[in-house]
């Protein structure tokens, strides 16, 4: 253990560091921290520091295996020279008073000045720590604790490495985060892209994808502001449109109104479309997913048949990204699939538009409007036979059809959730359970009986024991294997429009009087233009709902809608 000439060590061994001499023949060991009287590291508040005489080595080997606990840790030491003396008592010095100590700085190398190291993470040891009851304000409930500090956030304009630091466990190395230096540079959007769509799963964390979309989105409206700023710097007036600034922003309530004055214009000028088509995401049961899934989870090999529903559930929480991503794919390959197989809805589709809307739970679903060529009108024989042949609310039995009755009980059976009962309301808003009807007929528009069908003008022939289930093309449904709903349009241009307004919705309105109030403080703050642009705007984006999956629609770009034609407004 002691080279020639070398008779004492400090032995460190994981957080332990420990002191052994050699000296005339015996050996011998130390420890500051409070043990027992052979080493072991003492219980409660009876230990003291020791100095243990040993006879032997292996005595010493003994005691410093119990003070580690292991005989299998790494240990590490350090020769350091130790020279003992004798000193009587009378030769002892009276001890300098502090204040005739005078501190001296070490002398300069190389004409450099002396700069003192700190680490990162650890305090200098005079720093003077703070009263804690200066800083907390501690009421009587011990789960509450509010800083009294304000003012005290990081700024990201001012910190370069704030998302290194914030995200200490994803960067472990502190560097490569979205300020870096690099040759080439990039975009806030390409930057995250690259991180949530990469290899590297880890930075699919849902509260990492808050955070990234804030950024980006904070990004972006910085540099609209900049711009639109210096054109309308000194107009009275300005502030009042500020949806123009923000129509950038995707899933925003100007983004969701620009397209819906695009779709008001794309019916004027082809049409009332002939079918209202929604489709669900049923992640839990789509085999396709829970494949895609396990492939992120690194689980190639696992039959996605043989999960169960919690544990499905546990690996769409934790990759949402791939739920994205899968559900913007199989959109893509339903509306390939509708476009070259005319039968599906009554005829050749000429004309699409679609909107991807997330629900209360954050699942993504799709509603979809679809003009078919030379459609008859519905209130006809034709059309009403049109009607009957696509749309069905049929509940087959299971001797008739097993697959067609294992589709309808898993994917269309109403069940009611608090979100039936909207805004108070004692009925059903989605009009279930729904009545019978021996034929399939049109209602007018102007009747009660169209706003007891839940605003629907057509009612199908449906039986008795059919009053729960919803609306369904047999087709659609093999294809999709999820929950949907369809219903006709037809020529009716009022029913047209109240389809628009509903399918390029933005905002709960429930938000509005909050973000109202906001804006109006903001009017009353003494400061330029583009300053208050900037908040209105950062304010509208706070008081928004997103769900993860729609903050991953949104960073990965996966279109939030689209359709056959493109709008462009031209000043009169």
């Amino acid at each position: 253990m002691f080279n020639q000439g070398q008779n004492s060590c400090i032995f460190v061994s994981g957080s332990k560091t420990l002191g052994v001499m050699h000296q005339n023949k015996k050996y011998y060991f130390t420890d500051s921290h409070a043990c027992g009287e052979r080493g072991a590291p003492a219980r409660g508040y009876n230990g003291k520091a020791y100095i243990i005489e040993c006879d032997t080595i292996e005595e010493l080997v003994r005691i410093l295996r119990r003070v580690v606990g292991s005989s299998s840790t790494a240990f590490a030491m350090y020769y350091i020279d130790v020279v003992p003396i004798d000193v009587e008592n009378d030769e002892l010095e009276e001890p300098q008073p502090i204040e005739d100590i005078v501190e001296h700085e070490p002398e300069p190398e190389n004409n450099l000045p002396f700069v003192s190291m700190q680490t990162a993470v650890m305090a200098p040891i005079d720093y003077n720590q703070s009263i804690v009851e200066n800083e907390l304000e501690v009421s009587e409930n011990v789960n509450e604790i509010v800083r009294k500090t304000k003012d005290n956030i990081v700024n990201v304009n001012h910190e370069k490495r704030a998302e290194e630091y914030a995200w200490y466990y994803l960067f472990p190395y502190g560097v490569h985060g979205l300020n870096e230096d690099r040759p080439v540079k990039i975009t806030t959007l390409d930057y995250f892209q690259s991180r949530i769509v990469g290899q590297d799963t880890r930075f699919q964390r849902t509260d990492y994808l808050f955070y990234a979309l804030h950024m980006m989105e904070y990004d972006r409206i910085r540099s609209t502001i900049n711009t639109c700023g210096k054109k309308i710097r000194g107009k009275e007036g300005a502030i009042e449109d500020v949806h123009i600034q923000m129509r950038s922003i995707r899933g925003s309530s100007a983004y969701w109104r620009t397209a819906m004055n695009e779709l008001i214009a794309f019916i004027k000028c082809v049409g009332p479309p002939a079918w209202f088509i929604t489709l669900s995401c049923n992640d839990l049961n789509w085999l396709d997913m829970r494949k895609a899934l396990l492939i992120a989870d690194k689980r190639p090999g696992v039959d996605p048949a043989s999960i169960c529903i919690d544990e499905a559930q546990q690996l769409i929480e934790m990759y949402l990204v791939v739920l994205s991503r899968h559900f913007s794919r199989r959109v893509n390959a339903f509306m390939s699939h509708i476009k070259r197989n005319p039968g599906f809805l009554g005829g050749q589709v000429v004309d699409h538009w679609w909107r991807i809307e997330f629900q209360n739970r954050g699942s993504p679903h799709l509603h979809l409007l679809v003009w078919i060529r030379n459609v008859p009108s519905f209130d006809t024989p034709e059309g009403i036979a049109l009607i009957d042949k696509v749309v069905s609310c049929s509940y087959p039995s299971e001797e008739e059809d097993p697959q067609m009755y294992n589709l309808v009980n898993r994917n269309q059976i109403h069940r009611h959730t608090h979100t039936c009962f909207k805004r108070k309301a004692h009925l059903c808003r989605f009009a279930f359970p729904r009545k019978p009807s021996r034929e399939t007929k049109i209602i007018d528009e102007n009747s009660p009986e169209f706003l007891q069908n839940g605003g629907r003008f057509c009612e199908l022939r449906r039986a008795a024991h059919e009053k729960w289930v919803n609306n369904y093309c047999p087709e659609v449904l093999e294809f999709w294997d999820g929950n949907m709903d369809i219903q006709p349009c037809g020529s009716n241009e009022a029913l047209a429009h109240y389809v628009t307004k509903y399918i390029a919705k933005a905002e709960p309105e429930d938000l509005n009087d909050g973000v109202k109030q906001a804006i109006n403080r903001i009017r009353q703050e003494e400061s330029d233009i583009q300053r208050k642009l900037f908040k209105i705007c950062m304010r509208i984006l706070k008081e928004r709902q997103v769900s993860a999956c729609e903050c991953a629609y949104r960073l990965c770009h996966l279109p939030l809608r689209s359709g056959s034609r493109k709008c462009i407004f031209l000043n009169a």
